[in-house]
């Protein structure tokens, strides 16, 4: 196999998540779909790439194979843990179609704007009701 060849199978798109992170209450207290979401956000960074998504209900309830509502709260949700920042919000009804939903960036990685990673969800902590209403 030459260099490049080797190259090449190493380049290959893939999810970086630590083992360190599965042990994060950010982590263990997400519900089903929004850990699915993290994972697909997650697929989706490139690091040549700028960290910002866009993420409407609509867009992540076709991905996930649920309800609106349903994807709604995997989107809060994950903002609420630390995974994702808001970083300019969405339009709702106003504008052209492409441009209504809200744009998120990962906080395990920089943004273009410079700011460095916050990783947010190390610092979570499950508050009670947030334990409670898990069970």
């Amino acid at each position: 196999m030459t260099k490049l060849e080797s190259r090449r199978h190493s380049d290959k798109a893939h999810v970086r998540f630590y083992c360190d992170w599965m042990a994060l209450p950010a982590y263990r207290y997400l519900s089903c779909h929004s850990s699915a979401l993290l994972f697909e956000i997650l697929s989706w960074y490139r690091p040549a790439n700028a960290n910002e998504f866009e993420l409407s209900q609509r867009k992540v309830a076709v991905f996930l194979g649920c309800s609106r509502a349903t994807a709604a709260k995997a989107i809060t949700e994950l903002e609420d843990m630390g995974w994702t920042e808001c970083v300019a919000a969405g339009s709702g009804m106003v504008g052209a179609k492409e441009s209504r939903a809200a744009r998120y960036a990962l906080t395990c990685y920089p943004t273009d704007h410079g700011t460095a990673p916050t990783n947010a969800f190390c610092r979570w902590i499950a508050f009670p009701k947030a334990c409670k209403a898990k069970r």
